[in-house]
């Protein structure tokens, strides 16, 4: 990544999904909802990038939930 730029790598428990992504990242958010809430068990917290900025080196295993209207969560299938 350049200067200016970041790279955050990242995966699930059993390694079946995996992606990296850089930056720049927008400011961290935190929610306080019910829906992430429950999702989480705590406060959620989570930055966003540009879909042209993640990639997935592996997703065999990876579903994605529409949370909102805006929304989508992905979360892998065998390990959650």
């Amino acid at each position: 990544a350049d200067a200016g730029h970041k790279l955050l790598n990242g995966r699930c428990l059993c390694g079946m999904v995996a992606f990296a992504a850089t930056g720049p990242f927008i400011s961290a958010e935190a929610c306080h909802c019910s829906q992430c809430a429950r999702w989480t068990g705590s406060v959620f917290v989570s930055t966003t990038v540009k879909r042209s900025d993640l990639s997935f080196s592996s997703d065999a295993e990876l579903k994605w939930y529409r949370s909102s209207v805006y929304g989508r969560r992905g979360f892998c299938q065998a390990c959650g």
